[in-house]
């Protein structure tokens, strides 16, 4: 198991540090270039000499098969054609020494070493394609980068042609020499393009792996093109000149292999770096400019210049190929982009503008439509509890299957797009009757009924929707409608779930006045529009006041005295509730503390206050009310604090803690609404309790109900 850095514990004081240890590519790179140059040394004389590049590429091959077995890469077949086409090329090499060929352009040039070379070119450009096709993961994307490779190769080619087989024509040289000649350069300028192409598709840009492939690639090359011009007695150096750039290419792919990083080769990339773009460019265009220079230049016999013109028509063609499919990625990568800005890329459906575009499209010919437009509103009422038991990768997977119910509910006639997490929007088109769209919403219902299968187990979810029918004069505008359609769902979900709502007049006036209410909520305690009312509690056997109730009331200026059942809800939505029960609290034991010192039959008064779970949650209710039982000096039994049944069973643990600590204070707690939720005696066993309220639901006809 991998430990980060910042998990480890630091050293002790006074231990000693270890000394830093390099990486073993490090070390490998080290030996590599070492006994590079113990051999570059030996070859120079005694029994080694001239067998320098031979034991440079018998040691750069042991390390690419020992790189492979010890990295293990994914896709391996890769690597392992690779190593094969290098075991060819120094089996080549050894064969073209031993049979001397170098300069040798008769008909009688022994041809062994080339055929075994050749195959090895073409082992190498397939383990370039591996590599390339498992990185792209595309077949186009791959295409593209060996028709880049074929371009380059062909451009070379018709080079060779011009400045090397038709001067060595016209001296009698063999033409199957001449064009083997010719072929070395062109094939290696084909690998080298590749993997620029390659190395330039990652998206970090090239790497130290991709430096030392692209090294190999090119010194290839170059050892290729010096080898062909001292073939055609056009370049005099020594053996070694010759050899070097051939040393140097297996040096850099051993070195390739031995870094770790080589898996890179054959891990997939997800998008590509914009660079190549740069380069897919330069290659088309240096390809094309060649055509007319090299016309222009060849002064050879027809037979030749037909010869020249395959290869430029074959140029040509291989350019318009990677133009048609340069055109053929813009159109798709388009298209891709279209569908990208008009659905969501989770489900495929429509998102949120595109559904209101077609909203609004249909609002702007309902009058002309045959029949009537309405819009559903579709929420999933226990998606959350997906996310949370199973994680967002098994919720995705829902909302997908969802979406394909949906399609399936609304049919052809109808349009359906999701508009964020779980909500979705189903439009409907030319219907006959408001009862054909709520026909459809039961429908949607009954489908997203039917349990799902996730993770081999069954599950079930409810949905809440909202209908909305089009009016032009209610609906000017799309957001209207779909406000509309939101407010029947709210109330979808306040009847409970899998509901289905159709919108009328009186919800949207209801939402409007919840909204200024909560508007003018924050407003409220600054402009002291609360006050407090005190219902009494009387003991029935004595006719004595014990204690009192605080009741909150808010002034509202234009609507009137509102009870708590038209605020509490909102404050506690809000966050406002716990503002607001600080002052209800002070004030309610400001006035406790008053009744208890001016009135002796008072002295006893206890004052009971409402709590809600936000107030419990806010972490310091205990502090908070221990604090002003202080200032006002009054003992902790003159405060009995209410909380309901609900309230209590929402967070058991919590609740236990905290009202535990104000009985430790002298503090009496009550439940309220007893009998209204759970209605059960066993857990008063362990919760802190001091009083029960019956609900009056079970007392209201207790003199003259039967039972």
């Amino acid at each position: 198991m991998a430990v980060s850095s910042a998990s480890k514990p630091p050293p002790l004081l006074g231990s000693p540090a270890k000394p830093a240890r390099l990486p073993g590519w490090a070390l490998a790179y080290t030996g590599l270039l070492l006994a590079w140059l113990a051999i570059e040394v030996l070859s120079m004389q005694g029994p080694l000499k001239g067998s320098g590049m031979l034991l440079i590429a018998v040691m750069s091959l042991g390390a690419i098969v020992f790189a492979i077995l010890r990295y293990r890469p994914a896709h391996a077949w890769t690597w392992w054609l690779a190593s094969a086409a290098f075991l060819l090329f120094l089996v080549g090499g050894v064969a073209r020494v031993e049979l001397h060929t170098l300069g040798n352009l008769s008909s009688n040039r022994p041809l062994l070493p080339d055929l075994v070379v050749m195959p090895g070119y073409i082992l190498l450009g397939a383990a370039l394609t591996g590599f390339s096709t498992v990185q792209t993961r595309g077949q186009h994307r791959t295409e593209g980068i060996l028709l880049d490779g074929v371009m380059a190769g062909l451009a070379i080619l018709a080079l060779s042609w011009v400045y090397t087989i038709e001067p060595l024509q016209s001296e009698s040289s063999a033409l199957r020499v001449t064009i083997i000649l010719a072929i070395y350069p062109t094939l290696s300028a084909a690998l080298l393009v590749t993997t620029i192409r390659l190395a330039l598709a990652h998206r970090s840009g090239p790497t130290i792996v991709y430096t030392t492939l692209l090294t190999a690639m090119s010194s290839m090359f170059v050892g290729d093109a010096f080898y062909m011009f001292a073939e055609i007695h056009e370049l005099k150096v020594s053996s070694f000149v010759l050899d070097l750039p051939y040393s140097i290419a297996y040096l850099a792919a051993a070195a390739c292999v031995l870094h770790p990083r080589m898996r890179e080769l054959t891990n997939p990339v997800l998008e590509y770096h914009p660079r190549p773009l740069v380069a897919r460019i330069a290659i088309v265009a240096t390809s094309f400019l060649i055509l007319p220079i090299l016309l222009l230049r060849s002064n050879a016999q027809r037979s030749n210049q037909i010869v020249l013109m395959v290869i430029l028509i074959l140029l040509a063609i291989s350019g318009l190929t990677r133009l048609i499919q340069a055109l053929r990625d813009a159109d798709r990568s388009h298209s891709a982009l279209t569908f990208q800005a008009h659905h969501d890329h989770l489900t495929g459906l429509l998102n949120r503008q595109m559904i209101h575009d077609r909203l609004a499209e249909l609002l702007r010919h309902l009058e002309d439509s045959k029949g009537m437009l309405a819009v559903l509103f579709i929420d999933l009422d226990r998606f959350k509890l997906i996310n949370d038991m199973l994680g967002h990768g098994y919720g995705d997977q829902l909302l997908v299957e969802v979406a394909q119910r949906l399609e399936q509910s609304v049919g052809e006639g109808g349009l359906v797009g999701r508009i964020g997490g779980d909500e979705f929007l189903a439009l409907l088109c030319d219907l006959p009757s408001a009862d054909a769209a709520i026909g459809t919403a039961y429908a949607i219902r009954n489908c997203l009924r039917k349990p799902f299968i996730l993770e081999d187990e069954t599950y079930h979810i409810a949905s809440s929707i909202g209908v909305a029918i089009a009016n032009p004069e209610l609906h000017p505008t799309p957001d209207s409608l779909i406000r509309d359609a939101d407010i029947a769902m709210y109330r979808a979900k306040d009847e409970g779930p899998d509901a289905v709502v159709l919108f009328d007049t009186p919800m949207r006036t209801k939402v409007v006045e919840r909204a200024e209410l909560e508007n003018d909520l924050h407003d409220a305690l600054d402009r002291n529009q609360f006050h407090l009312l005190y219902q009494p509690v009387v003991e029935l056997s004595t006719k004595r006041l014990v204690g009192v109730e605080a009741l909150v009331r808010w002034s509202h200026p234009k609507f009137g005295e509102l009870g708590p059942s038209k605020f509490i809800p909102l404050a506690e939505d809000t966050g406002l509730i716990v503002d607001i029960g600080h002052w209800v609290l002070k004030e309610a034991l400001r006035q406790s503390a008053y009744w208890r010192a001016e009135f002796i039959e008072l002295m006893d008064l206890q004052m009971a206050v409402n709590l809600s779970m936000v107030q419990l949650r806010s972490n310091d209710i205990v502090a908070e009310i221990k604090h002003i039982l202080e200032t006002l000096h009054l003992p902790g039994s003159a405060l009995c604090v209410e909380i309901t049944e609900s309230t209590l069973m929402a967070d058991k643990i919590l609740a236990a803690r905290e009202l535990g600590e104000l009985r430790l204070s002298g503090v009496h707690v009550a439940i309220d609404d007893f009998g209204t939720e759970y209605s059960s005696l066993a857990y008063l066993k362990t919760l802190p309790v001091d009083l029960l309220k019956i609900d009056r639901s079970f007392v209201d006809s207790l003199a003259d109900h039967p039972s």
